[in-house]
């Protein structure tokens, strides 16, 4: 059985914004954005219809431009043109969630942050796709805190952070004799066309420490926050399902890193040397940490 639905994307929109007698040019409390280049998960639209009647007005804006950074930058370029409302919220095709999310959303917005995600696991349900600032780890603590890298799968934008980079982020280019530039702000690209948009959210090569990385473009958007003051946070309260070979969530990560640590431990033990047996040499152990600090 399938878990996806094929929907006319400007059909689906128009009718979640019907369904709540949203006039033209009306001002909403967040809109969501997803990239469509796929059909959308029938959860994940469950989702959305279950916030019918909780108090908010919202839009949904569904589109695909070919690829993940162009169509997020279409998107998030289309919610600052529009100024339909002061957040935005990535939700991506195959995320379940729960509704009281939202509301945990806008109180970190209240709270001033400007760039927030939720946690979910990779489609096998190993690791977490956000990471920490200390070495990869992400404290899972109920609270709302900064991290490395942020995944925007589930993710809160603010107009303030998009419109800051627009108007100040110092901003690199090649001409076509190949030679690197800087300019101050971001240029709008692809004017008049159904692309038309700002390059906020680039795939990019970026160092970290001592090595490069090919980051991808919601890791490379928070290295831009980080230029504008903004700290990317995950909000630990927001536990999120990604659609795979069946539903992953937080809690298969966490008994994932529970087996790993098993297995360490057991090893070490088989190891282990009688106690009448003299050590030569000394050998250090490996400390691992679990998502849960």
């Amino acid at each position: 059985m399938t878990t996806e639905i094929k929907t006319n994307n400007e059909e689906l929109s128009q009718a979640v914004t019907d369904a709540q007698n949203i006039k033209p040019e009306e001002k909403v409390d967040f809109v969501i954005v997803t990239n469509a280049e796929s059909d959308i998960a029938i959860p994940t639209i469950s989702c959305v219809m279950n916030l019918f009647g909780r108090g908010y007005k919202f839009i949904w804006d569904i589109r695909g431009a070919g690829g993940y950074a162009r169509t997020r930058n279409v998107l998030s370029t289309a919610f600052l043109k529009n100024n339909r409302s002061e957040v935005m919220i990535c939700l991506d095709r195959d995320l379940i969630f729960n509704p009281d999310y939202i509301d945990k959303f806008i109180e970190d917005y209240k709270n001033g942050w400007d760039l927030v995600g939720g946690l979910y696991p990779v489609k096998d349900g190993t690791h977490l796709t956000s990471f920490g600032l200390d070495k990869g780890d992400l404290a899972i603590d109920g609270t709302t805190h900064e991290v490395k890298w942020l995944a925007t799968g589930f993710g809160m934008i603010t107009r303030r952070l998009l419109q800051k980079m627009v108007d100040e982020i110092p901003f690199c280019y090649t001409t076509p004799d190949g030679l690197p530039h800087t300019r101050t702000g971001m240029p709008l690209m692809n004017i008049g066309t159904s692309l038309e948009s700002y390059p906020f959210f680039e795939d990019h090569c970026g160092l970290d420490g001592e090595a490069y990385l090919w980051l991808s473009e919601d890791y490379e958007f928070c290295n831009k926050a980080r230029l504008m003051g903004a700290k990317p946070a995950a909000d630990t309260r927001i536990w999120l399902g990604h659609i795979g070979q069946r539903i992953y969530e937080v809690k298969d990560v966490l008994e994932h890193q529970k087996t790993i640590l098993a297995e360490i431990e057991a090893k070490r033990k088989a190891e282990e040397k009688p106690a009448n047996v003299i050590e030569l040499s000394v050998t250090e152990g490996v400390g691992v940490k679990s998502a849960e600090g």
